[in-house]
């Protein structure tokens, strides 16, 4: 676990870095924002990064060797889940925002098992319209429109 953090927080404090280096060729106006938001995020990934550290070392664990192993059922739904995110990013401009937002989120809480059957479609319908409400109505934010809605 401790090495995932570590790996991720580099990766994100090399990320934070380019984005930097990428503003400073902004006009200064419009340079602020990024360079905060860079500063910002490098530091708390730093601040993951000596997280991982210091934990690792206070806590050894018993078999370090060993690693979590994952059950064929969660590797499915990784794999599920991946190709299900794909697949909403492409339908996006083809159905809508609308329709392929309720479908993601139907099928999500399908393949991750949710108990109550019940909730798939409430919560597939209240998100999608709360979703819709504030960025489309309340932000005016362009939603693309697919062939149904």
């Amino acid at each position: 676990m401790y090495l995932a953090d570590k790996v991720a927080s580099l990766i994100l404090i090399a990320f934070f870095t380019f984005v930097y280096y990428l503003s400073i060729s902004f006009p200064p106006r419009v340079a602020s924002y990024p360079k905060i938001l860079a500063v910002i995020g490098a530091v708390v990934s730093i601040l993951l990064f000596l997280n991982a550290y210091f934990k690792e070392k206070r806590i050894k664990p018993k078999n370090s060797t060993k690693e979590k192993k994952y059950t064929r059922k969660q590797m499915l739904n990784l794999i599920y889940t991946g190709i299900t995110t794909l697949s909403y990013i492409i339908l996006i401009p083809v159905m809508g925002y609308a329709v392929s937002t309720f479908l993601f989120m139907f099928t999500l809480m399908w393949i991750l098992n949710t108990k109550n059957k019940f909730l798939y479609i409430i919560v597939a319908s209240v998100s999608t319209l709360i979703l819709y409400g504030v960025f489309g109505k309340f932000l005016n934010v362009w939603l693309p429109k697919g062939f149904l809605f």
